[in-house]
């Protein structure tokens, strides 16, 4: 705390059930077109991570982007505690931890602890669309609340969502602003994700310019819908860092939309770690998820990991072509099956937690992704 205090700039936390490390590379991609920036490396957002990401500071950043996670209570009030944040940004509250704190109620207590540390002369940056962010307690709030989302209930909202093969364009409105924004990235909750950069470049006095022209530096990270061309013309969207229900079935709801226009091949790993303490749980939302693939006409489905043959018992339920459909518990048992599968004009989206390891599916001859 002491070498945080020896900083007079705006400091900007991040967190949320997803999406945070999208934002907060988003968010330092709008700022650094004014103000050099700090932004955290990669995913280091445990306790850990945030203080090391502090001593990166030196006199060269005049504004830094911190990401914080959660693993249980408390965990967010001592990061907050370490940042002591001007600007607060929560993207979305999901069941992710679930298993570890037992009800949403919890959840959303443990995110709120950010409110603690979060100055009271600066603001917080929400994602008005997540119902469960509507319920924080922002009675213990003093500051500024700048809401985000898709309709004029919000403070900025998006409109005229449109995408351009993997790019997304879109209108960003306030009460007194319009401006277009394209992201080199899919998905319409990532447009929400950019609308929190876009909130913290306004906040930050940056003109409508200079933000659309960050964002349009922004690239995906490695694992979060990166995508890849295939010399074969084959094309990969690895999004395979991390999963959770929630955020799966919003890249569902995107993918079935892309599927109606283009071939597409899902594989699709387990979103649980592979724990049989939580197998009544693992196994009932990997069978929901299931359920959701069916409404889609994906050119093939390949499910892979312990709990993903729930995924095929709920998709068949649910009237999804059985011989479109395959399970392997492991990623050498589908190897061969998944290189029968990459052909020319397909684009093959790798959806997963890190315990399935589909990274280490052969993409080609080259082993490069």
């Amino acid at each position: 705390m002491f070498y945080r205090n020896q900083f007079s700039i705006p400091f900007i936390q991040v967190i949320g059930s997803s999406g945070k490390t999208t934002t907060k590379e988003m968010i330092g991609a709008v700022l650094n077109e004014k103000f050099p920036t700090l932004t955290s490396l990669k995913n280091m957002n445990s306790l850990v991570g945030v203080a090391k990401n502090l001593f990166r500071l030196n006199k060269t950043p005049r504004a830094a982007v911190l990401e914080a996670g959660m693993k249980s209570s408390g965990i967010i009030r001592a990061a907050t505690r370490l940042i002591r944040p001007d600007i607060g940004v929560i993207t979305s509250i999901h069941s992710a931890h679930l298993t570890r704190l037992g009800s949403i109620q919890n959840i959303i207590a443990a995110k709120a602890e950010i409110l603690e540390f979060l100055s009271n002369d600066g603001s917080l940056i929400v994602n008005w669309d997540d119902a469960n962010c509507q319920r924080l307690p922002f009675q213990r709030y003093k500051g500024e609340l700048i809401r985000f989302g898709f309709s004029e209930q919000c403070d900025l909202w998006a409109t005229d969502i449109e995408r351009q093969g993997f790019r997304t364009n879109f209108k960003v409105n306030t009460r007194d602003l319009q401006f277009a924004c394209t992201i080199n990235i899919i998905g319409r909750y990532n447009v929400g994700n950019a609308l929190a950069a876009i909130a913290v470049g306004l906040k930050m006095g940056m003109s409508p310019m200079e933000i659309a022209h960050g964002l349009e530096h922004f690239n995906p990270v490695n694992g979060r819908l990166k995508v890849y061309h295939i010399s074969d013309g084959t094309i990969i969207i690895d999004d395979t860092y991390n999963a959770n229900p929630d955020s799966t079935r919003l890249l569902i709801d995107e993918l079935i939309i892309m599927a109606r226009e283009q071939p597409v091949v899902l594989v699709i790993g387990d979103m649980e770690r592979p724990s049989r303490d939580i197998e009544n749980y693992a196994r009932s939302v990997h069978f929901n998820i299931g359920h959701q693939l069916a409404q889609g006409s994906f050119q093939h489905v390949m499910a892979i990991g312990l709990w993903a043959s729930e995924y095929v018992r709920g998709a068949i339920q649910a009237g999804f072509p059985q011989n479109k459909i395959s399970y392997y518990e492991t990623v050498p048992a589908a190897e061969a099956s998944f290189t029968f599968l990459l052909t020319p004009g397909t684009t093959v989206v790798l959806k997963s937690s890190t315990y399935t390891k589909l990274k280490n599916l052969p993409i080609n001859a080259s082993g490069n992704c």
